[in-house]
């Protein structure tokens, strides 16, 4: 499938220690997970609170959406997990 190709090269990019070398290869495997996640019609908001980042979902992810999710993005450290939440929508717009 097209998306594992992009959904593989994302996580590779956020669990590999050299790219922490590289603040902008890190950035980019965020981006492209969040990316991923709402393509496969993921439904999380993200919720930022005194600079604390979480998400929020009034409605499921389908399926696709949630395993990947739980699969690629729960997975992370937190760091890297608030990275990835960082390009995801915000409730917080206005």
């Amino acid at each position: 499938m097209a998306g594992d190709t992009g959904r593989n090269r994302g996580a590779d990019a956020m669990r590999n220690p050299a790219s922490m070398k590289n603040p902008d290869s890190v950035r980019n495997g965020a981006q492209e997970l969040a990316k991923e996640y709402l393509r496969l019609g993921g439904r999380r908001l993200l919720v930022m609170d005194d600079n604390i980042l979480s998400t929020n979902s009034w409605e499921a992810d389908p399926p696709e959406a949630e395993t990947f999710w739980k699969r690629e993005i729960e997975t992370l450290e937190p760091r890297q997990r608030s990275e990835v939440m960082s390009f995801l929508p915000s409730i917080n717009a206005t």
